[in-house]
């Protein structure tokens, strides 16, 4: 089997791609951590975690994600949040700027594509 990685390409037996494989999925079954965006990996989900993950510990943002989460369950009453409120619950992390983007961003959402998060990046 070839793989290609960055323009090199590499001969891998499937045997050893297989067991590498497995390697991984064993490591991650008894050294992985369980986080909530983890379990959850709807597009909304994945946006929020990835946008309060940025250049901050994920035992910081956990408690902080499963508040925004619960607080504004999807992009459209997100969408409609009082910015304050936003601030408040992202604090703990540090940055507030975010409050602003995550706001911007639902919003964008919202009146563009109707709630729905694209899947693929306009040309």
């Amino acid at each position: 089997m070839l793989n290609n990685l960055g323009g090199i390409t590499i001969k891998i037996k499937s045997s050893k791609k297989v067991k590498f494989q497995k390697n991984i999925v064993d490591w991650y079954e008894s050294n992985g951590r369980n986080f909530p965006w983890r379990k959850n990996n709807s597009p909304y989900n994945v946006l929020i975690s990835e946008i309060l993950l940025q250049r901050t510990k994920a035992n910081q943002v956990k408690p902080v994600y499963l508040e925004l989460i619960k607080t504004y369950p999807d992009i459209k009453i997100l969408s409609k949040a009082d910015i304050n409120k936003i601030e408040n619950i992202i604090r703990p992390l540090g940055l507030i700027k975010r409050a602003k983007y995550i706001l911007e961003i639902a919003q964008i959402i919202t009146t563009n594509y109707d709630g729905k998060i694209p899947r693929k990046k306009k040309n």
